[in-house]
């Protein structure tokens, strides 16, 4: 027997000894569930391997599972248009409203709060469905499933075409798979429903000077700037975008 006050190295003893009532069980072939339990720690905690192995395959099921469920209940319970197309309910979230606000802002601090309860509100816009897959796109994406997320924003692009934080998602992903061509498309169709959608101009301004489509950035950057008259770092970049301008002219 090892001597009191010994520190047993982790999972040393899992699984080595069962009860009598398990003893007895194992000779006439039954074998507890207790001590399926132990068996089971005990290769888990000795081979991290096999913690890899076993638990990426569980994970990948479920997460497919739990799309396929909300893809069937939306199937089920399809979303009436009047009903994706409504508003945002909270007076104080109204688009319109932040918009005008955000036009006579000065301070560039409390235009910044403004602009994130203005995404909010354009996040709020969309019927429950479309954000609830919209987190299981975003999900998807940060395991590494990158075509069931894309799979996923399709589905709200098809579903809800008015709904501006689904299609500038979807355009996001496009972006970040290297098919600008298709982004910056998507990206022109959010900004032909919502102009003042500011997250896809700040983004096609990026594809526009990756493309040294200068003049266009630019264009897009004053346009933006108008709508938002207190976002220094938009003036300065529209600064710089115009020092671009005229060194390649």
């Amino acid at each position: 027997f090892p001597a009191r006050g010994r520190r047993f190295r982790a999972g040393e003893n899992l699984g080595g000894r069962s009860s009598g009532v398990e003893h007895n069980l194992a000779k006439v072939g039954v074998v507890s569930s207790n001590l399926i339990a132990r068996s089971i720690r005990l290769i888990l905690s000795r081979a991290p391997v096999f913690r890899r192995f076993f638990r990426a395959p569980i994970v990948c099921y479920a997460r497919a599972m739990r799309i396929m469920l909300i893809i069937l209940a939306l199937m089920l319970f399809p979303v009436s248009a009047t009903t994706a197309a409504q508003p945002s309910a909270t007076p104080a979230d109204d688009v319109a409203a932040l918009l005008a606000e955000l036009k006579r802002e000065t301070d560039p601090l409390k235009a910044e709060k403004l602009r994130a309860r203005l995404r909010r509100a354009w996040l709020k816009q969309g019927t429950a469905s479309a954000r609830l897959l919209l987190a299981e796109a975003a999900r998807a994406q940060g395991d590494g499933l990158v075509e069931t997320a894309r799979r996923l924003l399709d589905l709200v692009a098809r579903r809800w075409p008015g709904y501006v934080t689904g299609r500038f998602r979807r355009a996001l992903l496009l972006w970040q798979r290297g098919n600008d061509k298709a982004a910056l498309a998507e990206l022109d169709a959010v900004l032909k429903r919502q102009p003042a959608y500011f997250p896809a101009a700040m983004v096609k301004m990026r594809l526009l000077e990756d493309r040294r489509n200068f003049p266009g950035a630019l264009k897009l950057c004053r346009e933006t700037l108008r709508r938002f008259p207190a976002w220094r770092t938009l003036r300065q970049r529209c600064i710089r975008l115009q020092w671009r301008v005229e060194q390649d002219a």
